[in-house]
Parts: structure tokens; C-alpha cells; sequence
């Protein structure tokens, strides 16, 4: 949104989305209202509509400040409109407000507000909501039989056992990656596999014999957070920490990346969700299928194993 030193711009936003809400409404701008004492006391923005067949009077002041607003804006908006007879009473600040002015108008009953915008490169932006994730993931430990002669101890890693031109150990990350892909327990589950015939595998240019390989598997459940930003038609509640959106309105939510690759680290438990809030179940494989190659081998049959 584009800014005019006269505030009008703001003023003109707010009053269509407001009356958005409720198309039946009338909107003025710079209404001046008389209070009980006779004083004129004028208002950016005043609606008037109908609840329950009663009349509604809300009264909106605009801040298209460079700054948020503070607790002395909060205090000459709540002596202004002490003698008016408003039903509801809004502030609509371009950069937010400090948090002692959050308190001393919700005390008050003063909504405080912000527009949504339109662009979410916007310098300073910090209106949307925070998403949530439970990202499941796979740690997996192998144990490789031999049968007849062994590698050294220590000489390879379980990965390092060609069978083929893929690693063994593939056929069961691919078993985790698939099948138990949807595992969220952390109950362990262990896959074995008996070879008849033995396998025979290449470590380090050698021939081994496999005659058997378990892969003890457990789940880890990481809780991580993005914050999302929101464009569109409506206004950003500081109270509710959500956007207020009318029916005819649209939003668009940005920063949506399934693979989680930028959202962070969160502790604790996952809060109660509002409004344009998800909270994602992402279940990782232990190995990415479209890059790894898998080993196909005759009549291998991997048994799961709880505990």
C-alpha cells in the first residue's frame, strides 16, 4: 500500500474492508460526532450498521506512522471517545503498537489493528501467523552375519556393502521409506532379512557372504514453527495474534515449503491453532527413492520386528 502524508490512503483501505464485514453498513470518513458534553470530536473512520436489528456505532482511528503506537495515542483515543456512545472502538496502526499499548487497550476495549498488505517483501513486514510442524524422522542401525570369512572390524561401514551396484542395506531404507513411511510411534521396530542362498556382497573390492541383516529402527519426533507471512484484503489483530478476514475478502499465505527446509527448532507443546493456521505431519523416509538406486534381489523377504 502506497502512503499519503494526509492519511486519507489508510483512512479510504480500512473503511472498504471494514465494510466488507457487513456490505449493509455506512462508512464516513472524518465524521465529526458530537459527545454528551456538546464537544465535537472527529474520527478517521465511522461506521454505523445494524446487530440484531439494533443500531452499531464503531468509531476507527488511523496511525500511518512510521513508529508504533504507544500508550499516549491509547490514552487521548480512550479520553476522545469516552462521551460518544461508540459500540466498538478500533486503531489501525501502519507499524503495530508496543506492548504496554496492547495492554492498556485491551483493558480499555480498544481493538488495535493493522491492514494486512499487499506484498510480502514489504520492509518491516510482520503480519501473518505462526505454522507448526511434527517432523518424524528415521535413526537405523545395521548388524550384518557373515557367513565363513568376515571383514576386519572396523575396516567398512554397513553402507560400504555393495550387493550389485546399490548398497544392501537400500533394500531396507527403502522398506522405512515406504511401508513404515506413516510410523509416528517411537516404539523401535527391527527389520531382518535370512538370505538362502547367502548374498553375496563386495566390501573394498572383496567378496563376503551375507546370511542374514537386521536394521533396528526408532522413530525421532522434532516440533519445529514458521512464521507465515499473509497478504490480502483484511486487518491484523495484536490482540488475537490473527487476521481478521471478511467473507468476500482474500487472502494468500507465503513462505510454504513442504520439506521444512528454513522453519526452526520449537520446544514445548504444539499451542492451540486460530484462524490460517495448519500444523503439518511430516514423516521422512531414511532414504530419498529418486536418487538412490535399490538392489533387487530374488526372493528376499524382510520380516518387521516391534520392540
Amino acid at each position: 500500500m502506497s502512503r499519503d502524508k494526509s492519511g486519507r490512503t489508510l483512512e479510504d483501505v480500512v473503511g472498504r474492508i471494514l465494510q466488507m464485514f457487513d456490505p449493509k453498513s455506512s462508512v464516513t470518513r472524518r465524521e465529526k460526532i458530537v459527545n454528551r458534553l456538546g464537544i465535537e470530536r472527529e474520527f478517521d473512520v465511522v461506521i454505523r450498521g445494524k446487530f440484531a436489528g439494533q443500531p452499531v456505532l464503531v468509531v476507527i482511528e488511523c496511525k500511518d506512522w512510521s513508529d508504533r503506537v504507544g500508550t499516549p495515542e491509547i490514552d487521548a483515543f480512550i479520553t476522545k471517545t469516552r462521551d460518544i456512545n461508540a459500540h466498538l472502538k478500533f486503531i489501525v496502526s501502519s507499524k503495530g503498537f508496543t506492548e504496554p499499548a496492547l495492554a492498556q487497550a485491551k483493558d480499555a476495549g480498544v481493538g488495535t489493528f493493522s491492514l494486512l498488505l499487499d506484498d510480502p517483501n514489504t520492509v518491516g513486514f510482520d503480519k501473518g501467523v505462526f505454522w507448526y510442524a511434527r517432523s518424524y524422522t528415521w535413526e537405523r542401525q545395521a548388524q550384518i552375519h557373515f557367513a565363513g570369512k568376515a571383514p576386519r572390524p572396523g575396516s567398512y561401514s554397513a553402507n560400504q556393502a555393495f550387493y550389485g551396484n546399490a548398497p544392501i542395506l537400500n533394500v531396507f531404507d527403502k522398506e522405512l521409506s515406504t511401508t513404515y513411511v506413516n510410523t509416528k510411534e517411537s516404539v523401535p521396530i527391527t527389520l531382518r532379512a535370512v538370505f538362502h542362498p547367502n548374498a553375496q556382497v563386495v566390501i573394498g573390492g572383496e567378496t563376503f557372504l551375507v546370511s542374514e541383516i537386521k536394521v533396528r529402527a526408532e522413530r525421532h519426533m522434532a516440533t519445529k514453527r514458521r512464521f507465515m507471512p499473509i497478504t490480502g484484503d483484511g486487518l491484523y489483530n495484536w490482540q488475537t495474534k490473527c487476521p481478521d478476514v471478511p467473507e468476500t475478502g482474500s487472502v494468500r499465505i507465503h513462505g510454504f515449503n513442504p520439506n521444512l527446509p528454513d522453519w526452526e527448532d520449537y520446544s514445548g507443546d504444539i499451542p492451540e491453532t486460530g484462524p490460517y493456521q495448519l500444523v503439518v505431519d511430516r514423516y521422512w523416509g531414511s532414504i530419498n527413492l529418486e536418487v538412490e538406486k535399490i538392489p533387487d534381489i530374488p526372493g528376499l523377504n524382510i520380516e518387521c520386528i516391534l520392540g
